[in-house]
């Protein structure tokens, strides 16, 4: 998203395209790794020159460089591997904050939540279907962020200078200062109706935990295959759904998610995998 400009007195405008001698270039560089994951890549001018078109948060990105640099040289069955990772790097620090901070023995004890330590000190940093930790991680996170941001939504939703300005389109980079906000603790910015950032933390545990038991009944069936199995439609069974057992592919457990090198949710997974060897 570049910032916006005024064109109305006629002295910005489409002047053409950028000659090609202009274009951001990354050659040959001294470590002989090159990686991007949709992530954004440049700054200073060439970011100036490239604008912001929706780039990724970097935290795959940063995952496939961590990967990259473990070895020299790479076989096929290497580079497959990292395209399959599915290690929760992104969300460790999460994980950190729950269990060594918040979930104390007196919190778990007043809050009947014996079942949860276990689950996450055997959450495997992985996304993998069977791991209920790691679905307690992710969707804790989320239940933060939007609490955190609901005001600031509201206020974007209600505003009638333009409508079309929705917090979701920049979702993925509110992680920086959410993770500032909670870190720091600043009282002015406490979420209304919390005396502390701690209660208000410890709600959203309690939140969370009741969302999954909802869900699912009990927090052992709350794993991450459980909750991610794909959801892969046929257009025809979409307008007519009583075709849905004809047409749709099978629902199945799917490891991966988001954050990580294996990009894998319900309805959707990495577009493009290759691994080429000259």
């Amino acid at each position: 998203m570049v910032n916006p400009q005024d064109w109305s007195n006629g002295d910005l405008g489409w002047q053409g395209y950028i000659a090609s001698n202009k274009y951001p270039v990354v050659k040959n560089p001294k470590d002989h790794r090159i990686w991007t994951a949709n992530s954004r890549v440049v700054g200073g001018e060439f970011f100036d020159i490239i604008g912001d078109g929706g780039y990724a948060l970097g935290a795959r990105s940063q995952q496939i460089k961590h990967r990259l640099f473990e070895k020299e040289s790479f076989s096929e069955a290497d580079l497959f591997a990292i395209q399959n990772d599915t290690k929760a790097d992104f969300l460790s620090r999460w994980h950190q904050l729950l269990t060594t901070e918040l979930l104390t023995p007196d919190f778990v004890e007043n809050h009947q939540l014996t079942q949860l330590p276990d689950y996450l000190n055997n959450w495997g940093a992985s996304a993998d279907i069977d791991s209920v930790g790691y679905l307690f991680v992710r969707q804790f996170r989320l239940t933060v962020r939007d609490q955190l941001f609901s005001s600031l939504e509201e206020n974007l939703d209600n505003a009638s200078l333009n409508k079309r300005a929705k917090l979701s389109l920049i979702r993925h980079q509110l992680e920086v200062p959410m993770w500032q906000m909670i870190t720091q603790q600043p009282a002015h910015l406490i979420p209304s109706g919390y005396p502390s950032w701690n209660m208000f933390l410890e709600q959203m545990i309690i939140r969370t935990h009741s969302q999954l038991l909802t869900q699912f009944g009990d927090l052992s069936q709350a794993t991450w295959g459980n909750y991610n199995n794909t959801h892969i439609q046929h257009p025809l069974a979409k307008a007519v759904p009583a075709l849905s057992f004809l047409l749709d592919m099978p629902r199945l457990k799917a490891a991966g998610d988001s954050y990580m090198p294996r990009v894998q949710g319900k309805s959707f997974g990495s577009s493009q995998r290759m691994v080429v060897s000259p």
